[in-house]
């Protein structure tokens, strides 16, 4: 008997709803939860450590036919200051949406060359016959592999062109460690800025506070005598 969502406790198809539609995304039907979504809910439940970037990696490299977490890409694009230019005749996927091949002509965009290439132009009547593209490449999307737990390299060369290298994203990796070991330095230094700025405004009120002692050695203040009566 297949295990359907409507056999868990609510609980446990919340955590299930959070894990298939944020975690690891995915097309298809959700009422019939994977090997992998269960040993997810599982880990939640129990408090078992998960090495989330490590299953990231392994859903964006187990899934050639589309690229998941398209909002989580845009914030890394925009980190990383890459120019994007806007086209008015674009049409932008949403957030809800994954960003597959039939998601990509829709935005004017081709695979071309083993790289995926803008094209200039069209117009709405190029956007309306994109628009009846069917997105056949993401029929098989829902199979889901039981071992998708383990980084296998790809196999056979159906979609090695368009599937992301494990090669590319650790460069892409890298590049973002780089970013980040730079931002780490920059907050150092306003660290050891503010360090030096607050020890300096110290010295200043130990300064006043010696100039101060100084003087009342100096001009000691007698105290006043009441007049004889």
């Amino acid at each position: 008997m297949n295990v359907t969502s409507s056999h868990l406790p609510i609980a446990t198809r919340i955590i299930l709803l959070l894990v298939t539609n944020t975690f690891l995304p995915r097309e298809g039907l959700h009422t019939l939860p994977s090997e992998r979504d269960l040993k997810f809910v599982a880990c939640v439940k129990n408090g078992t450590l998960i090495n989330l970037p490590y299953l990231i990696v392994n859903h964006l490299l187990s899934r050639p036919n589309h690229t998941p977490y398209p909002m989580l890409l845009s914030r890394i694009f925009k980190s990383l200051n890459l120019d994007i230019p806007d086209d008015e005749q674009s049409v932008k996927p949403s957030h809800k949406q994954l960003v597959n091949k039939a998601g990509l002509r829709l935005c004017n965009i081709r695979f071309e060359d083993g790289v995926w290439v803008k094209l200039q132009g069209g117009g709405r009547e190029q956007m309306r016959e994109q628009a009846n593209v069917r997105a056949g490449d993401d029929e098989d999307d829902y199979e889901d592999d039981t071992q998708q737990f383990e980084v296998r390299p790809s196999v056979g060369t159906s979609s090695s062109s368009s599937r992301p290298t494990l090669e590319s994203l650790q460069a892409r990796v890298d590049l973002a460690q780089a970013d980040i070991e730079y931002l780490k330095g920059q907050m150092n230094q306003f660290s050891e800025g503010q360090a030096n700025i607050i020890q300096s405004q110290a010295d200043i009120l130990q300064g006043q506070a010696n100039i101060i002692q100084m003087f009342q050695n100096t001009f000691p203040q007698h105290p006043q005598h009441p007049p004889p009566s």
